[in-house]
């Protein structure tokens, strides 16, 4: 395909593996389809299914059939020699001629004078454009029904642009599904949207264990400053009777916390990315350095130089209104 004329030549593993940091070697390539229906086995709808049969309605049909997590093998017990479906033959063609962009085109010219694809057919509320969706749907069942007979898949993953007007033609092939024992549908729009609320909620979950850590980590640096302030007592009070006024005092010990806050946002800020380090490589399998988060890193820094500032006032100001004699006579 012309568009695809600036990369002839081009060396695409290596450029994916310098801008992911991933070794070349674990870098694979496979078509859409082949790819969707690993994808989905691994991560997605069908994992854990036996049997899956995957569908992606785009320029062409593309297909799968997977078993047991893998690529079936063209020709075995219910998969096409080829391997695929858009060849087989289907009304005066085969699959691909009417179960792809182009297929609604030429369908849609024919039914309503003008040629649109499934997002501009979407778009459309008249009764007409409905009909077209609907008998889309239909041609799709047709198209899907010998194979699935055929193959016994318990998922039929469908994908493509198209899937995002899945309310508009998939009932026909929801109510085959319903027929044939042991097989349900899913489609990408509604496996994209579950993944979307199932990130959310892991994004929330990590965000409230952040924010749980954040907070022990606070109290931990406040008790800390806190009871260090208390058990001086004796050793402010003195420092008060030989002639330190209340400004020096204040001065003394805010730079103290101070220094606190500085030492525990190091060593946090260092734990955290040798932790984040260790996290990547574990995603990748490649132990490399990674970005540091300077802003992150900041903001944890004044947060904890804030929390020893105030941990220190607070008991100090009580303190400093303590008479020298008080303050000397208390037992720490």
């Amino acid at each position: 395909m012309s568009k695809f004329d600036r990369l002839y030549g081009y060396d695409l593993r290596r450029a994916f593996a310098q801008a992911t940091g991933i070794r070349p070697q674990q870098i694979c390539f496979a078509n859409d389809a082949a790819a969707f229906a690993l994808g989905e086995m691994r991560y997605g709808s069908a994992k854990g299914a036996k049997r899956a049969l995957f569908v992606c309605i785009g320029t062409g049909c593309g297909s799968a059939f997977g078993v047991d997590g893998s690529l079936a093998t063209p020709g075995m017990d219910g998969v096409p020699e080829s391997g695929y479906i858009y060849d087989a033959p289907f009304l005066e063609g085969c699959v691909d001629d009417y179960i792809s962009r182009r297929g609604l085109l030429a369908f849609t010219k024919q039914m309503l004078g003008e040629e649109l694809d499934g997002k501009a057919l979407a778009q459309r509320t008249d009764a007409a454009a409905r009909a077209c969706f609907l008998t889309f749907g239909e041609r799709l069942r047709d198209a899907l029904l010998p194979h699935l007979k055929r193959f016994q898949p318990e998922v039929l993953c469908l994908g493509g642009q198209i899937t995002k007007s899945a309310s508009l033609f998939l009932p026909p092939v929801e109510e085959l599904c319903r027929e044939i024992p042991g097989t349900t549908y899913l489609s990408y729009e509604d496996t994209d949207r579950q993944l979307e609320e199932s990130y959310e909620q892991i994004r929330l979950l990590a965000w409230g264990l952040i924010l749980f850590v954040g907070l022990i980590g606070l109290l931990n640096i406040v008790n800390t400053v806190y009871t260090n302030i208390h058990t001086r007592v004796t050793e402010i009070g003195m420092q008060r009777a030989i002639g330190m006024s209340h400004g020096a005092l204040y001065q003394t010990f805010l730079w103290e916390g101070a220094y606190y806050g500085i030492i525990a946002a190091v060593i946090g800020g260092m734990t955290g990315y040798i932790c984040t380090i260790f996290v990547e490589a574990a995603r990748t399998d490649t132990i490399q350095l990674v970005s540091i988060p300077v802003v992150s890193l900041a903001e944890a820094a004044v947060m904890s130089v804030l929390a020893c500032l105030i941990a220190t006032c607070i008991p100090l100001r009580r303190i400093a209104k303590m008479s020298i004699v008080d303050s000397i006579e208390t037992i720490e």
